[in-house]
């Protein structure tokens, strides 16, 4: 192994675990440290793994989960995102080489270039529980964010507050479209979701690596929940 690494730094509702159990607000909270693991050395000639849900359905704990186990880990990139729009696939699967696994934009746009040009990659679908509860989440973000180029070049809306019915659409579409294009290769795709208790178990088996034994880290999940990361020297 390596003689430094990354962990994540994750405030969590508090539960019964043996880390550390603090308070923050008069409310308990679990401090969760992940520890992530170097001594996996995936290069272009090993394992990728994509993460092809689309923002808000849980990528985040999807990339500390890989990150854990010492995959190369990219998640959004502006500069990726513009090979995208200007149809630069070569210079774009040139990132791809350098890394081992991927999520958020533009990654789950260009999941089917990816799959033609590294056999072998693992594909994972996020979900959240319902259509409806990602549309929410999704408006929440806005709220938080404001209007986004990504927003408004992928889903067709800057804010999606308006346009319920379009998001949702959008989302049962793709989710099909990805089932679809895998329909004949259940080996090469899993389809996970947090809220309903998918997590280290159904990742480690389907990726073939060893389950950790500590509490999912749940990203983002309201309310106050954070990670960090840093490098341990």
């Amino acid at each position: 192994m390596r003689g430094s690494g990354l962990r994540a730094v994750a405030v969590l509702p508090a539960l019964a675990s043996p880390w550390l159990d603090a308070s923050k607000g008069g409310s308990k909270v679990c401090l969760c440290v992940v520890t992530y693991n170097h001594s996996i050395d995936n290069r272009r000639t090993r394992l990728k793994i994509v993460g092809v849900g689309l923002n808000k359905t849980g990528t985040k704990s999807l990339g500390v989960c890989l990150r854990y186990w010492g995959c190369r880990h990219i998640s959004c990139s502006v500069e990726a995102f513009e090979l995208y729009r200007s149809g630069e696939y070569a210079a774009l699967m040139d990132w791809v080489a350098k890394y081992d696994s991927f999520d958020d934009w533009p990654w789950p746009l260009i999941y089917r270039e990816i799959d033609a040009e590294f056999p072998g990659t693992k594909f994972i679908l996020t979900k959240r529980k319902s259509p409806e509860v990602w549309f929410d989440s999704l408006c929440k973000h806005a709220d938080r964010t404001g209007p986004t180029r990504f927003r408004s070049e992928i889903y067709g809306y800057d804010m999606p507050h308006r346009y319920r019915d379009e998001h949702i659409r959008f989302y049962e579409q793709y989710v099909i479209s990805v089932r679809e294009y895998f329909r004949q290769r259940p080996d090469d795709l899993i389809e996970v979701c947090w809220e309903t208790g998918d997590g280290w178990r159904e990742l480690a088996g389907f990726l073939g690596f060893e389950e950790p034994a500590m509490v999912f880290p749940h990203v983002n999940r309201s309310p106050g929940l954070y990670v960090q990361e840093q490098v341990e020297k």
